[in-house]
């Protein structure tokens, strides 16, 4: 479910989800950083953005609506 909610936010592009980009020491020397990693258009853009509104309306009018009250 996390995969396909970020290709939607994405415009259809999967990008491989991950916690951290780097680590830096106090001094702000890399310790450590995540490699860039290629990202895959995996649906077309128009069906995403027609999922993206189909996601928002879910909030505004349909079943997520209790969600409103923390945004």
């Amino acid at each position: 479910a996390c995969a396909m909610a970020s290709i939607v936010a994405n415009d259809g592009v999967f990008k491989r989800p991950f916690l951290l980009n780097e680590v830096k020491e106090a001094n702000s020397e890399k310790i450590w950083w995540q490699p860039q990693q290629k990202s895959e258009k995996v649906i077309d853009p128009s069906t995403s953005k027609k999922l993206q509104e189909m996601m928002e309306l879910t909030v505004h009018k349909g079943t997520a609506r209790v969600i409103q009250k923390y945004m």
